[in-house]
């Protein structure tokens, strides 16, 4: 390598360190142990941010039929956590995201959690694609016991 490369390696590096970053800046997701249900961000977080949260402190994604559900992710682990509300939670079967670039589709299904009415996922392939920009479309969805759905499309994952 050329000493001339050197200044476009280091700004390439820094601006994809930056985009790792994001909203994380300075925010402790905890050990390992609990990766996959990290603590709900706290009302100083909450207040820094224009993201609406739901009983439990996560942030909230709206469904299509007015359902919000509560959903986080950490960065770090790849780990996805979401909550149904409960009036729904006995009633879910599946939820997944499906994404789509360039005509691929992928779907991503979690399973149920540790923790009654939670459901899981660690995959940090779903992750780099819920921090992508727009060339990928993202959609949640949740698919109940009697084969109705609810669904939201993810154009910026709000779980940060």
């Amino acid at each position: 390598m050329k000493i001339t490369d050197t200044p476009i390696l280091t700004a390439c590096l820094l601006v994809f360190g930056l985009t790792l970053i994001g909203c994380n800046q300075g925010e402790s997701k905890g050990t390992e142990s609990d990766a996959v249900t990290p603590a709900p961000p706290s009302s100083e977080h909450a207040s820094d941010h224009d993201h609406k949260h739901g009983p439990n402190g996560y942030p909230v994604v709206d469904l299509n039929d007015g359902t919000e559900v509560e959903w986080d992710f950490d960065t770090a682990s790849g780990s996805f956590l979401l909550i149904p509300p409960k009036a729904v939670a006995d009633s879910v079967k599946e939820i997944a995201v499906k994404t789509s670039v360039e005509g691929t589709d992928n779907k991503y299904v979690f399973e149920a959690g540790e923790e009654p009415g939670t459901w899981t996922l660690v995959n940090m392939e779903l992750g780099t694609a819920m921090m992508m920009g727009d060339s990928i479309e993202r959609t949640l969805v949740i698919t109940l016991n009697d084969g109705n759905s609810m669904t939201a499309p993810v154009a910026h994952f709000e779980g940060h």
